[in-house]
């Protein structure tokens, strides 16, 4: 059953309908309501603690295979506090749809995204957790624009795990496919983006992030 779900799980991230390391949630909902997007660009993360039976353990270690168990089994992590850390931008795609296409409404805007995770393991595969961040937008003819944002849901699949040889090896977690749902607390104008001709205005948003993501938490952990 746990190989079942995922299977399912691995393949809902890769048909969902965008490229790697594309902020899928911030090109449906600001192409819905004609404001920047999409966004591209890419998604890192650390974790900074792990917890296995109440105690901390390394993040990222290979654990001897012939090792029977259980004690390989309290070796590794089953909580994790994380960091991740996405930086997108949304190149020379139109600012705002309902005003013409001149060089000045094809400006960038850039997204700066960090958020802070605790994660359960419920499968070697399988990473799922909430936690809360910030994003930041920034861009020419604007000052940058800070928003508080709950993560009520993430979930994390880690494709090398699913291979019984290598679930615990220390790069088993080096990729993940990883799918976020964010909620930002304040919506936004088109004033704010120094664009006061655009009627582009939005309240309080839920958005989903699809993402291919590097954990250098191999490289933090794992020498």
């Amino acid at each position: 059953m746990h190989c079942r779900r995922v299977v399912v799980l691995l393949a809902l991230l890769t048909l969902w309908p965008s490229a790697a390391f594309a902020a899928k949630g911030w090109w449906g909902w600001l192409e819905e309501l004609s404001g920047p997007g999409p966004f591209r660009g890419f998604v890192v993360s650390v974790p900074l603690i792990c917890v296995s039976d109440g105690e901390v353990v390394p993040c990222s270690q290979k654990i001897r295979t012939r090792v029977p168990e259980p004690e390989p089994e309290k070796r590794r992590p089953k909580r994790m506090i994380m960091v991740s850390v996405g930086s997108l931008g949304s190149d020379d795609h139109l600012r705002f749809k309902d005003l013409p296409d001149t060089p000045e409404n094809r400006r960038e805007v850039n997204v700066l995204q960090v958020s802070g995770l605790y994660m359960f393991r419920l499968h070697p595969a399988v990473d799922v957790g909430a936690g809360a961040g910030t994003m930041r937008l920034s861009g020419d003819g604007f000052d940058p624009i800070w928003r508080f944002t709950l993560v009520p849901a993430n979930v994390a699949v880690r494709p090398f795990a699913l291979v019984n040889q290598w679930k615990d090896s220390k790069w088993a977690g080096i990729i993940r496919g990883e799918l976020e749902t964010s909620f930002v607390t304040e919506g936004f104008t088109a004033e704010q983006f120094g664009t006061p001709a655009s009627t582009f205005r939005t309240g309080p948003e839920f958005l989903t992030r699809a993402a291919v993501v590097i954990d250098v938490g191999v490289f933090v952990w794992g020498w």
